[in-house]
């Protein structure tokens, strides 16, 4: 079907999602894109931090089995700190707790530090930066900024016209309407809205404010997507979450603000991978897949090689 008035399709598209829910649906657009050279496309350039496009993903490496089937790990992306992290659930939770190091987390018995929330958390597209703790406050549109340093709020803003109430989650639901992540570029998130027919939008973030800089629109359904990620400034998208041998499937260089269709290898170990995250402090993907926290080594090419 043509939908010639675009508020006649943004009528329908709101009430599909409200009404559908996780019923998978689509109205297309018919636009044409401008093809650019391969090379130009996928341009990225180095950082001087070695930056490029992922090549390769590596089998995942078992941290450690403990929680709950969904969750988030991982450790405080721009501190020098071995200090980890751990964020149970994907609702009804409000405490994180805090090992010193990954031996401590590793070890059968320990003795945590907790810290409690003002509010309970939606999905599990967490991020622990600078001694806060950023999230997305359960069925709203709203990023917190927690610090524990100060056992405060240090801000919360709402994310304009971003879905959120299970409206555009990730595969398998949870909330994960939200996906905070950082990466040598800065700080981003990957939400969608009505305006972009639910398609995955990329935002970056002012550190201090929360602020929204620069916004990104992609082409690609955020419900089509089991995760999604940022390395270097290009999200990744993962194919499936729940089935072992997967890929990521689609990449959106922001530099570029183009798209390319790819066909990276990965493995979901234990084939329910409800978090993926890229930490650029070792260029490496965390991942909680069905209460086993993993890392991933990814190997890096130059930006005209992929």
């Amino acid at each position: 079907m043509e939908l010639t008035s675009e508020r006649l399709k943004h009528a329908i598209l709101g009430e599909a999602a409200v009404k559908l829910r996780h019923t998978p649906y689509s109205i297309l657009d018919d636009e044409t894109f401008v093809v650019m050279e391969e090379s130009e496309a996928m341009y990225v350039p180095d950082l001087g931090v070695g930056c490029g496009l992922i090549s390769h993903v590596e089998d995942p490496e078992l941290v450690k089995k403990s929680g709950r089937m969904f969750g988030f790990w991982g450790t405080d992306s721009t501190r020098n700190s071995d200090r980890v992290f751990i964020m149970e659930h994907f609702y009804k939770n409000a405490k994180v707790i805090e090992f010193e190091n990954l031996a401590e987390f590793r070890a059968p018995t320990s003795k945590p530090r907790i810290h409690t929330m003002p509010y309970n958390w939606g999905g599990t597209g967490h991020l622990v930066l600078n001694d806060c703790i950023y999230f997305n406050r359960f069925n709203t549109s709203n990023i917190v900024q927690y610090s524990t340093i100060e056992k405060k709020i240090v801000n919360e803003v709402e994310i304009r016209d971003a879905a959120f109430g299970n409206m555009a989650p990730y595969q398998w639901a949870g909330s994960t309407d939200f996906d905070l992540a950082f990466d040598e570029c800065g700080l981003w998130l990957i939400y969608a809205t009505l305006q972009n027919s639910l398609d995955i939008v990329i935002s970056k973030l002012n550190l201090e404010t929360l602020e929204i800089e620069t916004t990104h629109r992609t082409n690609w359904r955020k419900q089509w997507s089991g995760n999604a990620f940022m390395a270097c400034g290009v999200l990744y998208v993962l194919k499936k979450y729940d089935e072992k041998y997967t890929s990521l499937n689609y990449i959106y260089n922001t530099h570029t603000d183009t798209y390319k269709y790819v066909d990276i290898p990965f493995t979901n170990a234990f084939e329910w991978n409800t978090m993926v995250d890229y930490n650029p402090r070792d260029k490496q993907l965390y991942c909680w897949d069905k209460g086993h926290q993993l890392v991933y080594n990814l190997s890096m090419e130059a930006s005209d090689a992929l």
